[in-house]
């Protein structure tokens, strides 16, 4: 329904212009910008002793969606394993993590968020959680102009005592748009607004928004992660 109320805006707005082509110039005044935001985080905190007993296995639990946009936990969570799958921890995988959750009945309505995070970690077998809370995930549209927003606020727990080691809030948004006089111009402006709020442009400003995020986010040794175990106790023949 709503896309078909776009579609209609978009051919009255046409109409529009083509109507007022006799009395327009043949230029086109561009305002089209990109606002994502590069290496800079509105709001970050980092724990003085992050380095100490840094956890090595991380859980990234389900995001708190306090938007409209149902798709928007799973979308952001997604990116943001994505892009922490890279960096020198060892992750549990989602659908691991949803399935040991679901079991303990504590996926539904998030009521793993009422359980202290050392009995979260002992269920997963993890040392840090990964908590995350989108409170943006929005599209505006006004006819040759767009903007998508997505906003998420994160923080590690090390599960051993639940203390915060790291918690980033950012936002990032892409504008589209223009202020077209010439009418023949009207039509592309116009559709690179539509696509500018389509779900992959969605995507893409999440997987900008946790890439910059996860930068500020300090890594272990790798030495503790491929340090070898432990051998207790061998038995031989002799």
């Amino acid at each position: 329904m709503m896309l078909l109320r776009k579609i209609l805006f978009l051919i009255a707005v046409i109409s529009l212009f083509l109507n007022l082509q006799s009395c327009s110039v043949s230029r086109d005044v561009k305002i089209n910008q990109v606002t994502l935001s590069q290496g800079k985080i509105d709001d970050l905190q980092i724990s003085p002793d992050i380095s100490k007993d840094m956890p090595l296995k991380i859980a990234i639990l389900p995001f708190e969606n306090l938007t409209k946009d149902f798709q928007a936990s799973e979308l952001v969570r997604k990116s943001f394993f994505n892009y922490f799958s890279s960096k020198k921890f060892k992750d549990i995988e989602l659908f691991k993590i949803n399935s040991v959750l679901q079991t303990h009945d504590l996926l539904e309505n998030q009521d793993f968020l009422k359980k202290p995070c050392a009995e979260i970690g002992d269920l997963l077998n993890a040392q840090g959680l990964i908590y995350g809370k989108i409170t943006a995930f929005d599209r505006f549209y006004a006819g040759a102009y767009s903007k998508v927003s997505v906003e998420l606020e994160a923080k590690l727990v090390r599960t051993a005592d639940g203390k915060v080691l790291w918690k980033a809030k950012h936002k990032s948004s892409k504008h589209e748009g223009g202020i077209p006089l010439d009418p023949l111009s009207a039509i592309p402006a116009i559709f690179k607004t539509l696509m500018n709020i389509a779900d992959i442009e969605l995507l893409r400003t999440s997987e900008e928004l946790v890439r910059n995020k996860l930068e500020t986010l300090p890594e272990p040794d790798i030495g503790k992660i491929m340090e070898p175990p432990r051998i207790e106790l061998m038995a031989h023949d002799s």
